[in-house]
């Protein structure tokens, strides 16, 4: 036998310890707390359950009493945003909690009593209970967490091995974490207030030593990735004595006593320890070290420690990635790689052929040591071998190898039409602001906006110097937070300096379409209430200042000086104006109020953004309903946020250089484009206000862009656009569409012919901040998926395809598509009604599309929300143009569908019945008649009068045949 201690450098705050080649070992380890790491104490709020059973030997004074200081430890270390529930036996054991509550400041917010379970265990009934609450009680943003109070752990239900993976599964698909205490001998106070005080979810097992690699890849698949930065994994055995703790990402501590422990290649996440171990001769033990400094000096590399020749010690720096991988393989903290590299990694690791890959890269370690250092914030593994390709290729392979090694597939394949994609990328409980202002102290130099149109280039610091000025201007004009904030602007710089204002004073950036005509901008306004305007004097042909003055011509006699008085928009106060104007009667100019911002002090500014709740609203898109009003979807900082930042980590190598050519006032722009600075060091090229198909070229041949987005009519333009070969578009290497439906024939078509690596297609809606969706999960493997169907999930995600009440329906069977989590909008403003149509109690979102799921989680477009029209990307209700055009004095009756169109994807049409002594009506008369009411995407394409609509027996129309007869009729016109 032999021994070793280790002892981890106090920079070093990451490790994995593994014992391979089958043989037994022991392991006493040390923990202690990482005091230096401050934000290892801040967690996200718990909502909680505690379910107190009761049993014979419970009944006792003493047990009851210890189950007392049991729950006021627990309770005691509670947050004030914490939310406690009760899932009580009977009134014995509520009356211990009551005590409990008593000398604590918690309240309780739900209480479940006399719960009767029909058997032995409380299992079936107390967590069930328990299990119901987290349903009835939606915390978004919360941990859902469930502690199980019992006398002796057996009383849990969970003695089996079986039982505890039906547990295991069951409720962490739902993503509550269950932590059962024991009162009897195993536990002591002390312990339980030691649980307490980490503040992070555990399990209790009582089981043996075979099922630990079972429940601790469980434990990283589900548990640990449930809480994200909080987890935590108690396993206890009930011989061998088996206690392994795994928290979470920001403070991972690991204390073991791996009594016996037999298994191959166990990998344990370890933080600040001292290791001592006792192992057979030719035992080898694995310990990478993970160090988080950036800029570590090339010479800290850990000295291999060597037990009967076989332990060894090797320091890397990228806590993402545990995996089974040589321990002379250097993981390096960078991006980007320059360097030389043997294809034959790349065709080995695009095969799936890991092990020959590692091998491969193995042979190459002095190559490795001589990879570019940079200095980013994400970690890569460094691959570099013989040859030289470039950098495009180079970020490829090594996202593909990452991605490998993270992924989150499982084996397991469903057997209904549910999938929550459980992921370790932690939450950022930060506002839009806040992490734009970290990102651009970061890297103050770089370009992180370019708009081409504007002839404006923007870094890091100019842009939030812009952004501090903005604010501070408008903090003195005397918006507070909660206020709405109307932004009624093409694709401009003082668009994307407003999103930033906004989040940074806790305002509500109110999106508005720019193509949008009076009676439109008036109800957007009015909806909300908004208190500012921020507009342009013209959008092209479309005279905004002209509009807007005709909705209030109380402007020229209004004076900045004080607030406005508008009869038809009464909440408005202040209206600011683009453009080099220095002054128009009535307006601030935005150009004068970036000065004056100047000359303010911005340290009230700072405290105030320092007070913004991530939870709070920061933007409102405009949707429709069957009812043909625009519905006001309102987001928060902490969804928004935190999809960008899942996003950049599953897309992130390509989005160096990102082209945006799509509006704005639209969602998919906002997230899936412009908001990416909030999380990473990146550049969004912005080619012109407006779409534009040369300038969308042009702007990818200049700035050499690398990624672009759109609406499938972006695309179809470049591909068909005679001077396409003008411009060198070979940088890009990825392209992502979405906002309508897409054919897989068409994206094939894509990657055949237009210079783009990779295609792929996602799906969302506004109301769950853009992607829901992602084709790219699939990977190059499995083109079928990766172009064919919606993708699956975005991290942390839920996905069903339900029945009418909600159920997850078989794999492959046709229904509706619900998701749940933490991008789904807080409401539509001011419709509690419509709120309560879209959002369940259990806070899942009804998309109203159709779709099937396969057994990996992929979905599969079948249809969308009842008749809703997209054009270019644009959603279009009927309803509301049917509505417009039955106002004009010669119309009966308007009945609006759409039909296929190869450009826009589909275009609107209209059959209109006229009244008796209307025939004098022409269509130019309809059309012109909607010029002045409506926006000129809305207007019908085609328009035709009709006697009568084709119809059900029982008197409804069936617009899918009005579309079926209007696209004969204009074939037959076509011949």
């Amino acid at each position: 036998m032999a021994s070793i201690n280790i002892r981890c450098i106090p920079d070093n705050s990451y490790a994995i310890i593994g014992v391979v080649n089958n043989k037994r070992a022991r392991f006493e380890i040390e923990t202690k707390k990482n005091e230096e790491n401050a934000e290892a104490t801040k967690r996200n709020p718990i909502n909680l359950v505690l379910v107190l059973d009761r049993s014979g030997s419970m009944a006792s004074n003493n047990k009851l009493e210890f189950a007392k200081k049991a729950v006021i430890s627990v309770l005691d270390l509670l947050h004030d945003d914490d939310v406690v529930h009760l899932v009580a036996y009977d009134d014995s054991v509520w009356n211990v909690f009551e005590n409990a509550c008593a000398s604590t400041r918690q309240v309780l917010y739900s209480v479940v009593n006399g719960i009767k379970t029909g058997g032995s265990t409380f299992l079936s009934g107390g967590i069930e209970a328990g299990a119901k609450l987290f349903e009835k009680y939606v915390h978004p943003g919360y941990s859902k967490r469930m502690f199980v109070l019992s006398d002796g752990l057996a009383n849990v239900g969970l003695q089996t091995k079986d039982e505890i993976m039906k547990a295991v599964t069951k409720y962490n698909e739902n993503g509550i974490i269950i932590d059962s205490f024991g009162v009897g001998e195993d536990f002591d106070e002390a312990m339980m207030k030691g649980i307490a005080e980490a503040g992070r979810g555990q399990f209790f097992f009582l089981e043996s030593a075979e099922v630990i690699v079972t429940l601790i890849t469980k434990a990283l698949q589900s548990v640990f990735d449930v809480c994200g930065t909080k987890a935590q994994l108690i396993i206890r055995g009930r011989n061998d004595a088996i206690v392994t703790k795994i928290w979470g990402h920001e403070n991972i501590a690991l204390g073991a006593n791996l009594g016996d422990l037999h298994a191959d290649n166990l990998r344990a996440i370890l933080c600040d320890f001292t290791a001592s171990a006792t192992v057979p001769d030719g035992t080898e033990v694995e310990v990478l070290d993970y160090q988080l400094k950036y800029n570590r000096p090339d010479d800290v590399e850990g000295e291999p420690l060597i037990v009967s020749g076989q332990l060894s010690l090797t320091f890397v720096n990228d806590e993402s990635f545990i995996q089974e991988i040589h321990p002379k393989v250097k993981i390096l903290h960078t991006v980007q790689v320059a360097g030389e590299m043997d294809d034959r990694i790349a065709q080995l690791i695009d095969s799936n052929k890991r092990d020959d890959a590692i091998a491969l890269i193995t042979e190459q370690i002095n190559l490795l040591r001589q990879v570019e250092h940079l200095d980013d914030e994400r970690g890569m593994i460094a691959i570099t071998t013989k040859r030289f390709i470039t950098r495009p290729q180079i970020t490829w392979i090594i996202f593909q190898f990452k991605k490998r090694y993270n992924s989150t597939t499982s084996s397991t394949k469903l057997t209904s039409s549910y999938f929550h994609h459980v992921s370790s990328l932690p939450f950022v409980y930060k506002t839009l602001s806040q992490s734009f202002d970290e990102t651009a102290a970061k890297y103050p130099d770089h370009e992180c906006y370019i708009f081409k149109s504007e002839q404006k280039r923007y870094t890091f610091k100019s842009l939030k110097d812009e952004v501090d000025s903005l604010a501070a201007s408008l903090m003195e004009l005397g918006f507070e937070k909660g206020d709405r904030f109307a932004v009624w602007l093409p694709n401009t710089s003082e668009n994307v300096a407003m999103s930033f204002a906004a989040s940074k004073l806790g305002l509500i950036k109110v999106n508005i379409n720019p193509a949008y005509v009076g009676r439109e901008l008036e109800y957007c306004i009015n909806k909300v209430g908004c208190k500012g305007l921020l507009l342009s004097p013209t959008v092209k042909i479309i005279e905004s200042l002209s509009i807007f003055r005709r909705l209030v011509p109380e402007l020229d006699q209004h004076s900045i000086s004080r607030e406005l008085s508008s009869k038809l928009l009464p909440t408005l106060k202040h209206v600011i104006l683009t453009g080099k104007q220095s002054s128009i009667s009535g307006l601030h100019s935005y150009n004068n109020l970036i000065e004056h911002g100047k000359k303010l002090s911005h340290t009230e500014l700072n405290e105030r953004q320092a007070s913004i709740n991530p939870d709070s609203p920061v933007a409102i898109y405009y949707t429709s309903g069957t009812t043909g009003q625009p519905k006001a979807a309102t987001l928060t900082n902490f969804g928004i946020l935190n999809l960008v930042h899942a996003q950049w980590e599953h897309l992130g190598p390509y989005f160096t250089r990102l082209c945006v050519p799509i509006p704005f006032f639209h969602i998919f722009a906002e997230v899936v484009g412009v908001l990416n600075t909030a999380v990473a060091k990146c550049q969004i090229i912005v080619p012109a206000i407006l779409p534009d198909t040369v300038s969308t070229m042009k702007a990818i041949h200049e700035e050499k862009c690398t990624a672009l987005i759109g609406a499938p009519i972006i695309f179809r333009d470049i591909l068909t656009h005679p001077d396409r070969k003008k411009y060198d578009l070979s940088s890009l290497i990825f392209a992502i569409l979405g906002a309508s439906p897409i054919h897989i024939d068409f994206l094939c078509q894509l990657e055949k012919e237009f210079p783009i690596t990779r295609v792929a297609q996602g799906y969302g809606m506004t109301e769950n901040s853009a992607i829901l969706t992602s084709g790219m999960w699939a990977g190059d493997e499995d083109p079928k998926r990766r172009l064919g169907s919606l993708g699956r999930c975005m991290q942390r995600l839920e996905i069903k395809v339900a029945d009418r009440e909600g159920n997850s329906l078989p794999i492959g069977q046709q229904g509706e598509i619900w998701a749940r989590g933490y991008p789904i909008m807080a409401g539509y403003y001011g419709d509690p009604e419509k709120t309560k149509e879209a959002l369940t109690s259990s806070g899942w979102l009804r998309t109203g599309d159709q779709a099937t799921m396969d057994e990996d989680g992929y979905l599969y477009f079948v249809g969308r929300q009842k008749e809703m029209i997209i054009r270019g990307g644009i959603n279009i209700y009927p309803i509301e143009i049917e509505n417009t055009i039955i106002e004009h004095p010669s119309v009966a009756e308007a009945q609006v569908f759409s039909i296929p169109d190869e450009r826009h994807g589909e275009e609107v049409c209209a059959w209109i019945k006229l009244k008796p002594d209307a025939s004098s009506c022409q269509i130019e008369d309809i059309k012109k008649f909607l010029a002045d009411k409506l926006a000129f995407f809305k207007i019908p394409k085609y328009i035709r009068f009709v006697d009568k609509f084709i119809m059900t027996p029982t008197g409804k129309v069936q617009k899918f045949k009005l579309s079926e007869s209007m696209v004969n009729e204009l074939k037959e016109a076509k011949k």
